[in-house]
């Protein structure tokens, strides 16, 4: 009776392995069952010469580098401010996931010298606030311009700061603050939105004549708030902007948040 050796393996298992080398006479005098084509591929020297000895692992981390995106590319500049930092998107991402809420790091923009990027941490769960501020008046292209605009465009000039010091009290700083205000709200839900609807619903349940409501983040909009509200039977929703002199909701301005819900 011919026994059958345990290797402990299973039919379809993968292995990792490395070929140290291949005994191409072995090969050339196989047995006529195997497959010619299979040989000669096996037995090709100039293929071989040619391969790199690699497990699956390594493989795999290869291809996964290879397809990986481009990180960007800015250009070093010399600004001498304390929020400023030369780095890439990326980078000041992993600084600002573990700084507090309402941290502001200026920095270089792929868009070129005559561009730099405002990042802001507005709140501990949402997306980065991203502002881009266009220079004009350099003195060199490393160097930060005299006049800063923000908001420009092809169609319109945006709105001009001195310094990077101006833009982070008129705009960032009150920015920041409004932010922090609807937190504190009591119709504020730092959840999902599913849970978000939930709520909602079971608000609703408990008092059908009412219409609850409430606010959250926007998992695509860093300045924007959800408002979500139920007064039948589905839940509705809408973006409230949030500015540096309040909130803006269906084209109207206003001041706090409970003028807003009023």
């Amino acid at each position: 009776m011919r026994m059958t050796p345990n290797t402990g393996t299973v039919d379809g298992q993968t292995f990792s392995v490395i070929i140290t080398g291949v005994m191409r006479e072995a090969l050339l005098n196989a047995p006529p069952w195997m497959n010619p084509e299979v040989v000669s591929a096996a037995c090709n020297g100039q293929a071989l010469a040619r391969a790199e000895y690699k497990t699956l692992a390594q493989q795999e981390a290869d291809d996964a580098k290879a397809n990986a995106p481009a990180t960007r590319q800015y250009v070093r500049r010399r600004i001498d401010h304390p929020l400023f930092k030369n780095g890439t998107l990326e980078q000041i991402a992993k600084v600002l996931a573990a700084a507090p809420v309402g941290e502001v790091i200026f920095r270089p923009s792929s868009k070129g010298p005559d561009h730099l990027t405002a990042s802001v941490k507005l709140t501990a769960r949402g997306p980065l606030l991203h502002v881009d501020i266009y220079e004009a008046e350099k003195p060199s292209a490393a160097e930060l311009g005299t006049a800063l605009y923000i908001g420009r465009t092809s169609s319109a000039p945006g709105m001009r700061y001195d310094d990077l010091d101006e833009i982070f009290s008129r705009l960032l700083e009150p920015l920041i603050d409004r932010m922090r205000e609807v937190t504190k709200f009591r119709h504020y839900m730092d959840e999902s939105l599913d849970a978000v609807e939930r709520a909602i619903k079971e608000e609703k349940a408990a008092e059908p004549s009412r219409i609850p409501y409430k606010l959250s983040l926007s998992p695509k909009y860093p300045e924007h708030l959800l408002l979500s509200y139920l007064p039948t039977k589905k839940v509705m929703k809408e973006y409230v902007k949030v500015g540096p002199d309040g909130y803006s909701f269906r084209r109207q301005e206003h001041a706090t948040v409970e003028r807003l819900l009023a």
